[in-house]
C-alpha cells in the first residue's frame, strides 16, 4: 500500500529475510546448498527441511521447505550455553535483556562489549593497565568488534597495532607489552569461543539431516564476522571436524561467501515467483 500511495509501480510477490536470501543466493550458484547463515552484526540461519519432519505443516508432506531458525534466540532460558560474568553483565544492561542470548555470544554487535567487560574486570583487579582505564573505555559499546579483529591479527613483536587501538583510539594510559599481550589473549579467547559456538550451531543443523552427509553439501554465509574476523572461515572448518568428522569436512563440506545474500536472494525468489506464474498461464 505504501508503494501504491506514492505511485511506485512495484508488486510485492514475496517477503524474504536475510538468511533465506543468503540460502537462495548460494543455491543459485551452488545447487547443493543446504543452509544459509548470517555471521555478522547479528546471526541467524535457514535450511532445507523435509516436509514430513515439519510437525506444524498441514499440507502435502512430500518434498522440502525452507525453515527459518531464528537461532539467535537459542537458550534464552540460559540453561545450556557457557555464560560468564561478562556475558551476564552485557545481557543485564542490554535493551533486550534476556533475549537473543546466543546472538550476544557470537555476533559482531556484542563481542567487543563482552571483551570490554572482561578487560575492565582485569583493570578493577589491578591486573591490567596498573588499574587505570579511560573515559572512552568506560563507556558501553566503545570497544568495537572491529578493534578485536585488529588486535587478534597483530603479530608484531611489540604488538604495535594493539598499542595504537588502546592508547590512540581508546585513550588508555601508556601500556606495557604485558598489558597488550593480556588484551590480545582476552580478545583471542572471546573470538575463539564465538567461532566455536558458531560451528557447533551449523554442525547441529547439518546433523539433523544425516542423509545429506554422504553427499557434497554447500553452506552459503554472509556477514562481517565471516568476511573480516581473522581466520573465521578456517576455524569454522576446523571446529566442524569435531562434530561432522574429518572425511565429510575435508571432502564434501563447502562454505561459500554469499555476498549481499539478502538482496540478491530476494531478487532470485521474486524471479522464481514470476517464472512460476508464467508457466501456469
Amino acid at each position: 500500500s505504501a508503494f501504491q500511495r506514492h505511485h511506485v509501480p512495484v508488486e510485492v510477490v514475496a517477503v524474504v529475510n536475510d538468511t533465506v536470501g543468503t540460502l537462495m543466493t548460494s543455491g543459485y550458484s551452488f545447487p547443493d546448498t543446504q543452509m544459509g547463515i548470517i555471521f555478522g552484526t547479528g546471526t541467524n540461519a535457514a535450511y532445507w527441511e523435509r516436509l514430513d519432519s515439519v510437525g506444524k505443516w498441514a499440507g502435502d508432506r512430500r518434498g522440502e521447505m525452507v525453515v527459518n531458525l531464528e537461532w539467535g534466540a537459542f537458550d534464552n532460558a540460559t540453561r545450556v550455553l557457557p555464560y560468564t560474568m561478562h556475558d551476564n553483565k552485557l545481557n543485564r544492561k542490554s535493551s533486550n535483556h534476556g533475549l537473543q542470548v546466543y546472538e550476544k555470544m557470537i555476533s559482531g554487535l556484542f563481542l567487543g562489549e563482552v571483551a570490554r567487560n572482561a578487560i575492565l574486570y582485569l583493570v578493577d583487579m589491578r591486573l591490567l593497565f596498573a588499574g587505570r582505564s579511560s573515559e572512552i573505555l568506560n563507556k558501553s559499546y566503545t570497544f568495537d568488534t572491529a578493534y578485536m579483529s585488529e588486535i587478534v591479527a597483530d603479530n608484531s613483536s611489540e604488538l604495535s597495532t594493539v598499542q595504537t587501538v588502546l592508547e590512540s583510539t581508546l585513550d588508555v594510559p601508556p601500556t606495557t607489552l604485558q598489558d597488550r599481550q593480556v588484551v590480545q589473549h582476552v580478545c583471542n579467547m572471546i573470538g575463539t569461543r564465538g567461532v566455536r559456538l558458531s560451528a557447533a550451531a551449523m554442525s547441529a543443523v547439518l546433523l539433523s539431516r544425516p542423509e545429506l552427509l554422504d553427499s557434497s553439501v554447500s553452506v552459503g554465509i554472509d556477514g562481517s564476522m565471516y568476511q573480516f574476523y581473522p581466520n573465521f572461515e578456517q576455524d569454522l572448518y576446523k571446529v566442524s571436524r569435531l562434530f561432522l568428522g574429518d572425511d565429510f569436512v575435508d571432502n564434501r563440506l563447502k562454505l561459500h561467501l554469499a555476498k549481499d545474500g539478502s538482496g540478491v536472494g530476494a531478487a532470485i525468489v521474486a524471479m522464481t515467483v514470476e517464472h512460476d506464474r508464467a508457466a501456469k498461464q
